[in-house]
């Protein structure tokens, strides 16, 4: 997820009432740096977005043609 997704989406979080801070070494160093503010809380306590929350219509207009 990219850092513009999850604010604007902010009526879609949910609070994880069991967070986990796995170790994920796939993501860009955007994607860990977004990962590493949720894990920490640095955006809100718990706060997550899950995919499939997300609205269909945003993630079609940011996909590569």
């Amino acid at each position: 997820m990219d850092r513009a997704t999850l604010p604007a989406h902010r009526d879609r979080w949910v609070v994880e009432a069991t967070p986990a801070a796995s170790r994920l070494d796939r993501l860009t160093a955007d994607e860990q740096a977004l990962y590493q503010d949720l894990v920490t809380d640095r955006l809100g306590e718990r706060i997550r977005l899950e995919q499939g929350r997300i609205a269909w219509n945003w993630a079609a207009e940011r996909l590569p043609c």
